[in-house]
């Protein structure tokens, strides 16, 4: 917790600047948001199109099932929601390249401060992670057991959970290191299959109410 403060970052909401924040405008939203290097997000005194007054305020962030924070930025009402994690490392540590990630280097997801936010790739991450005990012994038994079966060329299907042939009974898919996708090719044809036969009843339905 910071000297003389009582509530974290990512909780306090009081317009009062915290030690040394710098606040720098959103791109694409200047006028309407800026972020600051404490990872708190303020929206700024403006009117709206229809000339009503916005009052300055911090933000409350947004937690999601991950533990990310973010917030919906809003402008001539089109929202959008924002990680805060992505804001802060743009415009405090600039633009990663490709293949990089910003991490968190306490791994508290929603501590978004400049000083404890990295470029790196996800390797680095997951090496921070296992540095300081952020996996469980669960997850680390997990990973373990993907290496041992990806020696032996088989991997599970994360739909089914069925252990399978990486090379006959997976796609390829470039995004992942292994080359091959993460859910096998029998549960993507089911899923097909699901997919196209509730198509052809909704294309009934209307079929129908247009007669």
């Amino acid at each position: 917790m910071e000297k003389g403060f009582k509530t974290a970052p990512w909780v306090d909401t009081h317009l009062r600047d915290r030690n040394r924040e710098e606040w720098i405008d959103i791109v694409d939203y200047d006028g309407h948001y800026q972020i600051s290097d404490h990872g708190r997000v303020k929206s700024l005194c403006r009117h709206d199109r229809l000339g009503r007054l916005i009052k300055e305020k911090i933000m409350k962030q947004l937690i999601d099932n991950h533990c990310q924070a973010s917030v919906v930025l809003s402008v001539d009402g089109n929202a959008v929601r924002k990680n805060i994690i992505g804001l802060v490392g743009f415009h405090f540590l600039g633009n990663k390249k490709d293949g990089n990630i910003f991490y968190h280097k306490n791994k508290i997801t929603f501590d978004n401060r400049s000083c404890n936010i990295c470029i790196g790739t996800h390797s680095e991450s997951m090496n921070v992670n296992y540095a300081i005990g952020g996996h469980s012994v669960y997850w680390k038994r997990l990973t373990a057991r993907k290496e041992e079966l990806s020696q032996k060329g088989l991997r599970r299907c994360t739909n089914c959970k069925e252990i399978k042939e990486t090379i006959s009974d997976f796609h390829n898919n470039k995004n992942d290191p292994e080359g091959k996708s993460l859910t096998c090719k029998e549960c993507i044809c089911k899923s097909n299959k699901e997919y196209y036969k509730k198509r052809i009843e909704i294309d009934m339905k209307i079929d129908i109410m247009s007669m």
